[in-house]
């Protein structure tokens, strides 16, 4: 399945990096567009586990498969949460950098962490989602809107006949 997006072809043909901080940005490029995503790909940060939880929860319930580093997994985990736990880029074996350029993942949800090594690694995997034209997300106010938006389209549009709205006198 492959997403097509106005940003994702910028990306491409530039190699901009455009990370959307403004969620009326992500949600004017997701506008109209069929989003189909098999694999989503989370690592966060300690602070930001509780938060990403009710996203995870929110993208499984719309079917999709959760990937996730150790420390992410095993908190989605403990809450209940199906989740593919898989290796960090410096760990060798099945790790974040193979998934990514197998094309199992669709989407990232990275945070910012800190630490010398931590960093290094996020920023490894933003650059590596960028330079593969996977969406990276990097707020999690902006992922609620895009969760939100994948929800929309992924339901079938509610019409009622205008009659049923007004009633007779």
């Amino acid at each position: 399945a492959e997403l097509i997006k106005p940003f994702l072809r910028t990306v491409r043909d530039s190699g901009i990096c455009m990370l959307c901080h403004d969620v009326g940005d992500v949600l004017e490029h997701l506008k109209g567009e069929h989003i189909e995503v098999r694999g989503i790909l989370i690592t966060v940060s300690d602070r930001d586990k509780p938060e990403t939880a009710e996203l995870a929860k929110g993208f499984v319930e719309l079917g999709y498969h959760l990937i996730c580093t150790s420390g992410t997994g095993a908190y989605f985990e403990k809450l209940g949460i199906p989740v593919e736990i898989i290796k960090k880029i410096h760990e060798k074996g099945e790790n974040c950098e193979k998934y990514l350029k197998s094309g199992r993942v669709d989407m990232l949800v990275n945070t910012i962490s800190y630490g010398s090594q931590i960093e290094q690694e996020g920023y490894d995997l933003r650059r590596i989602a960028v330079e593969l034209a996977i969406p990276c997300i990097t707020s999690l106010d902006t992922a609620k809107e895009v969760l939100r938006v994948m929800a929309a389209s992924s339901s079938e549009p509610h019409v009622e006949a205008i009659q049923d709205y007004v009633k007779e006198n």
